[in-house]
């Protein structure tokens, strides 16, 4: 009679499998924390109000004043671009390709609302030359509310912002507030500073 003989796997293969396995689920977990990191992950925000106009006027007001939009009180806590400016105004930043994108929030405040007659309000942001986004709002009660904006910025040198009011009153009725340009992570940085090498 002949006895079958059991196979045993070394030690050393078990360790290897092993390491492998650990080394897979590690290499899959820093690859997925980096992707996160450059796609997610913002840079340092500056205030828009924190740059030096380049070129235009530039009302900020400085007691951050709050005011209601839509019976909802809004309390600015970064910047709010002043009421008291012409009904058109254009003004100008230089950007050197520094920042990724801006945000922002606005609205027209409640007591412009009752006293403006529908009338429309347009803001383009100009890149180099180039519009890329624009915000049209129109003095409706019924469609008043605080918004939100966002637009990128990659590569701009220098950004224009273009407040136009179209209607009678000789001052501009909207007001924009906590906006700021945020800058890329460092991982984005050296990316792209690889890629402007090439």
């Amino acid at each position: 009679m002949k006895w079958g003989t059991l196979q045993h796997s070394s030690p050393s293969g078990w360790s290897f499998r092993s390491t492998a396995i650990i080394f897979s689920i590690g290499t899959i977990t820093v690859v997925g924390g980096l992707n996160h990191y450059l796609d997610n992950v913002d840079g340092k925000s500056v205030a828009l109000n924190e740059l030096v106009s380049s070129d235009g006027a530039v009302v900020w007001d400085e007691e951050l004043s709050s005011f209601t939009v839509g019976q909802t009180n809004v309390e600015p806590r970064i910047n709010l671009y002043s009421r008291e400016k012409q009904k058109t105004n254009e003004f100008s930043y230089l950007l050197n390709g520094k920042y990724k994108n801006m945000k922002g929030y606005f609205a027209i405040p409640d007591d412009v609302v009752r006293t403006a007659s529908h009338e429309t309000i347009t803001i383009s942001f100009i890149a180099d030359g180039t519009e890329i986004y624009s915000l049209v709002v129109s003095a409706n009660s019924g469609e008043n509310h605080p918004d939100s904006f966002q637009t990128p910025l990659k590569g701009v040198n220098e950004l224009t912002i273009k407040v136009i009011t179209d209607g009678s009153n000789l001052m501009t009725n909207i007001v924009m507030w906590d906006i700021t340009l945020t800058e890329p992570n460092t991982g984005q940085k050296c990316i792209n500073s690889i890629k402007s090498i090439f």
